[in-house]
């Protein structure tokens, strides 16, 4: 039998009032705190939050979202915000921008570009990121914040860092371009290795259908080539040249895949993309 609990309207109220009179003592505590008397033009949250601007620190939250590292880096890959921020090992859950690529072997880089869930990005250009340039934990994700910079900047949720090179080792008509400046914005995204798994389940006779397949974003090719094309000259890394009708190319985008630009074409599987190219050229 189950027992219905009953919150009375004055419950209710005082627990409002409780919440109420724990924000003013917070703030009446910033008044008074013999650390922050007379400085309150220069205010940080920093003084009573540690680093953690706009989220709490909580020792046990288990921080399982994933952020997309990719662009010039050596290897593209999701990194849960617990491995950015292990709480266990550092004092304060806060990593300046620099270091954190570092960790990911990213050492000299012309710009970073952040990416929010909700569709917002914000593009820092190197000679501004600082080692006051921090991620932070948000919610499920991380947020990044800046004291140099203005809070319009503070972008929250992030989902996604786009790291463009100093370098730019491909060529596309005789433009030269880095994987990350390409995925800055204006991005596409193919579906790729469709397939079909068909499963019965012991002691069932139905048998249950589902079909999966892959997404790759990336730049369309048909935006950097000047003007139509019959076909595609490709050239890799190794050497190899690969002539592509226009028909096979349509659609097609160029991404990182497995840390190497990768031609992607739509409906296709890895064993038809051209992988480490260094060189596109339409005709």
């Amino acid at each position: 039998m189950q027992k219905r609990i009953t919150i009375s309207r004055t419950t209710v109220a005082l627990l409002l009032a409780g919440t109420a009179l724990g924000i003013v003592v917070s703030a009446g505590a910033l008044l008074v705190s013999p650390e922050l008397h007379g400085i309150w033009d220069d205010f940080r949250c920093y003084n009573c939050h540690g680093n953690i601007h706009g989220a709490v620190k909580l020792e046990d939250v288990p921080f399982n979202a994933y952020v997309l590292l990719t662009g010039d880096v050596p290897e593209a890959q999701y990194i849960t915000v617990n491995d950015i921020f292990p709480y266990r090992e550092r004092e304060h859950a806060a990593v300046p921008i620099p270091d954190f690529l570092s960790q990911y072997g990213v050492q000299e880089f012309a710009a970073v570009n952040l990416v929010s869930s909700d569709g917002g990005f914000v593009l820092l250009q190197r000679e501004y990121i600082t080692d006051k340039s921090l991620l932070m934990p948000y919610l499920e994700s991380i947020r990044f914040a800046d004291e140099n910079q203005h809070v319009s900047t503070w972008l929250k949720g992030i989902s996604k860092i786009v790291v463009i090179g100093s370098e730019k080792p491909l060529i596309v008509d005789g433009t030269r371009y880095s994987i990350g400046e390409l995925l800055i914005e204006d991005t596409h995204v193919v579906v790729t290795e469709r397939g079909r798994a068909m499963y019965r389940r012991p002691g069932t006779e139905m048998a249950y259908l589902g079909e999966y397949s892959h997404l790759v974003e990336g730049k369309l090719v048909e935006d950097l080539v000047q003007g139509s094309y019959s076909r595609l000259i490709v050239r890799n890394r190794d050497g190899d040249t690969y002539d592509i009708p226009a028909a096979t190319a349509g659609g097609a985008v160029i991404a990182m895949v497995r840390g190497v630009p990768t031609l992607v074409f739509p409906d296709t599987t890895r064993r038809d993309w051209v992988s480490d190219v260094i060189e596109i050229r339409s005709e």
